[in-house]
């Protein structure tokens, strides 16, 4: 929860974030991200590549490693372990590490329940 409190404190930290990483989906971008003489040396080798098959879209976005997309994905920053299901939508934003955006219908007014 102390995580979110400071996220949703800062939100000018998630554009100027966001506006960075779409700068390199850029068609030139200022730097490349697969620069052979400046490689990335982690020694976190525990996650795996991003997996979109071929029923998902990701257009102009930075998918993060362990990311799952089935669901469709524009101009936005995924971080690690990101889900997103099959008809979900994800446009322009900051998904942080581990959360799930979930698919399914939609519905422009809230619904109720009786009873």
């Amino acid at each position: 929860m102390d995580r979110l409190r400071r996220a949703q404190s800062c939100p000018w930290q998630f554009a100027a974030f966001h506006r960075a990483h779409m700068e390199l989906t850029a068609p030139d971008p200022p730097i490349t991200l697969d620069d052979p003489d400046w490689p990335f040396l982690t020694s976190d080798v525990s996650v795996g590549p991003a997996r979109v098959p071929a029923t998902a879209r990701v257009a102009e976005s930075l998918p993060g490693p362990g990311v799952d997309v089935a669901g469709t994905v524009e101009g936005s920053v995924l971080g690690r372990h990101v889900t997103v299901e099959e008809g979900a939508v994800v446009r322009r934003s900051v998904v942080l590490d581990g959360a799930v955006v979930r698919g399914g219908p939609r519905s422009s007014t809230p619904s109720s329940t009786s009873g």
